[in-house]
């Protein structure tokens, strides 16, 4: 049968003069008919029983008159124009009783051209025959070697479904993409990718990162999220920057929002920034801009000071005048800052900004970089010791390490010698001598021979806030990389193994239910990458059936997965156990096949 829809046999049969289509064996009908002179458009009593290639006849009508169109309920077109006007005028329509044998041949000629694969349909279905969708069956071989001739044929899904995508396979070539698509096409699984670097530990592997951050006010006509992907540009500094993301922060009624930068070149003041967006195809080129405003960027040591513990809290006025502003610079109570790491002795190692604030000054600054007083409570650390007492000089001596130095003031608590006179009361000493780390002398108007002291430290850290615009943050591991942890260890082969080159950067292993040997083919000429080597890993999934009608403890052992190098006796399996109403997961990294027995 042809899969032609629109038949030429038809059309051209349709097409023969009329005076070949009738044959000589005709049956009479009567009609009605209406005409105006010169038209071949006539109105019948009714076209129910008319057809094209019916004859009329009439006295009137002289000429040989065919219908070739029926036009409406009441109109027909014949073949040539009707020389006279008839009104309400009675002919007889002659209606063929078969069809010319020439016709018949005609029509047997282009309905024999129009078979499926013959010269008019191959012509006329080309386009189908082209699409993998419409062809037929004897060409899908044909798209196979000319598209994808390393594929298997026997593949799970419909192989007019995979010269489909065959496309899209060779377009993600090398990556994990095309594997995931050729293994759905293949097998109807989808696998995953590992790769053994990444669990290979490395000195100095880790990527520490810092970010760099601006803050914010839009003007009234700009999205501050239109900033992202853009680089801005300072309109004073003129130091320019790639914006990589924009957060919005809110703090009570107020809103700022959030620049981060990276490929800084410049520093940024207080000043407008601008920056040109395409928001759309069919706009131009805008200009966005923003003001910055200033923020706490950092807390520097300007003199330390030992006794402080960590995560305590330093404060900072709420608002201070300048002379270099117009009016009062004033910043909110949502400014915080903790003592992130103390030393053994308690000096202040780093300084943590747990939020930097916002700030809105009525002026530029005049500077890039404004340091401001922070206030923090006095050393906490109590350091217990003995105190010997001779000649009104003391020597103070404790356990651990007291990190004062000569000059610097503390308050000691005496006790435990209820004959001193210097017993249960507090006195402000100064260090005199550092005998070593865990002594030193002081002067005290007494003669007692020896009390027990508590030291409390008195001299305090002078702290600096920087307020700038700028902020660089403290800085972190972007990811596991160069850290030992549960998934990242020592591991490796014999030096003469065969699966030597399993823990190196051009590794890969494909996780799936599928043997390698199915596919190991396939996936190297298709989408395997140049100068990788390729290894698979089995992955199963059994189901556990087990009585949950038995009082005793059971135990049902069952593999989830082996893995092994295609070439080697190296084997990792994973082993799931069900004990005691328990399930549990067991990994086992070994150089022999252990076979589980399950037992009841």
């Amino acid at each position: 049968m042809s899969r032609i829809q629109s038949r030429l046999s038809a059309i051209v049969a349709s097409q023969v003069p009329e005076f070949l289509r009738a044959s000589d064996d005709a049956l009479p009908i009567t009609s009605i008919i209406t005409t105006t002179a010169g038209s071949n458009i006539v109105t019948v009593d009714s076209t129910f029983l008319l057809n094209s290639g019916d004859k009329i006849v009439a006295p009137a009508i002289t000429a040989t008159t065919y219908i070739t169109n029926i036009l409406s309920s009441n109109q027909i077109q014949v073949s040539v124009p009707i020389p006279v006007t008839l009104h309400l005028q009675p002919v007889n329509i002659v209606k063929p009783y078969g069809i010319s044998n020439f016709v018949k041949f005609i029509k047997a000629y282009y309905e024999f051209m129009e078979q499926d694969q013959g010269p008019q349909e191959l012509i006329q279905d080309v386009r189908e025959y082209a699409d993998s969708d419409g062809t037929i069956d004897n060409l899908i071989e044909a798209f196979f070697k000319n598209y994808g001739n390393d594929i298997p044929r026997n593949i799970i899904v419909d192989k007019r479904t995979f010269i489909k995508h065959i496309r899209d396979i060779y377009k993600t070539k090398g990556t994990e993409e095309a594997y995931i698509l050729l293994f759905q096409i293949m097998f109807g699984v989808k696998p995953s990718l590992f790769y053994p670097e990444s669990v290979v530990l490395k000195a100095s592997d880790g990527t520490w990162t810092k970010d760099y951050t601006i803050r914010i006010v839009p003007n009234n006509v700009t999205n501050p999220f239109d900033f992202l992907y853009t680089e801005i540009q300072g309109s004073v500094s003129k130091a320019t920057a790639s914006v990589n993301n924009v957060l919005e922060i809110r703090i009570k009624d107020t809103t700022v929002y959030e620049l981060y930068l990276e490929n800084i070149k410049g520093n940024f003041q207080l000043e407008q920034i601008t920056a040109k967006k395409l928001k759309s195809v069919n706009q131009p080129v805008t200009t966005i801009g923003a003001n910055t405003i200033v923020q706490l960027v950092g807390i520097d040591i300007l003199s330390n000071a030992p006794g402080y513990t960590a995560n305590s809290k330093i404060s900072i006025p709420f608002a201070i005048t300048n002379p270099n502003f117009v009016t009062a610079f004033s910043y909110p109570q949502n400014l915080n800052a903790v003592i992130d790491s103390v030393s053994s002795t308690g000096f202040i190692q780093n300084i943590n900004v747990t939020t930097s604030g916002i700030y809105y000054g009525s002026s530029l600054l005049p500077i890039p970089n404004l340091s401001l007083p922070v206030y923090l409570d006095s050393p906490s650390i109590v350091l217990s010791g003995v105190v010997n007492l001779n000649s009104n000089v003391g020597i103070f001596t404790s356990a651990t390490e007291h990190g004062l130095k000569k000059g610097n003031t503390a308050n000691l608590h005496f006790y435990g010698n209820t004959s001193s006179v210097i017993n249960n009361t507090v006195n402000t000493i100064v260090t005199a001598t550092i005998l070593d780390t865990k002594r030193f002398t002081f002067k005290l108007p007494t003669n007692d021979t020896s009390v027990y002291a508590n030291l409390v430290y008195t001299t305090p850290a002078v702290l600096s806030a920087n307020i700038g615009v700028l902020k660089q943050s403290e800085g972190y591991w972007q990811n596991n990389k160069g850290k030992l942890s549960d998934t990242i260890y020592i591991q490796g082969p014999t030096e003469n193994s065969q699966n030597s080159i399993y823990y190196q950067p051009y590794s890969y292993v494909v996780r799936s239910s599928v043997n390698i040997g199915d596919w190991k083919s396939t996936a190297t000429n298709l989408i395997h990458p140049a100068g990788m080597e390729i290894f698979s890993e089995i992955f199963t999934e059994n189901d556990l059936n087990s009585n949950s009608g038995v009082n005793v403890s059971s135990e049902v052992i069952n593999y989830l997965g082996i893995t092994s190098d295609y070439a080697s006796n190296i084997f990792t399996a994973g082993m799931t156990s069900y004990s005691n109403s328990r399930l549990s997961n067991l990994s086992i990294t070994t150089d022999h096949v252990y076979i589980p027995l399950g037992y009841l």
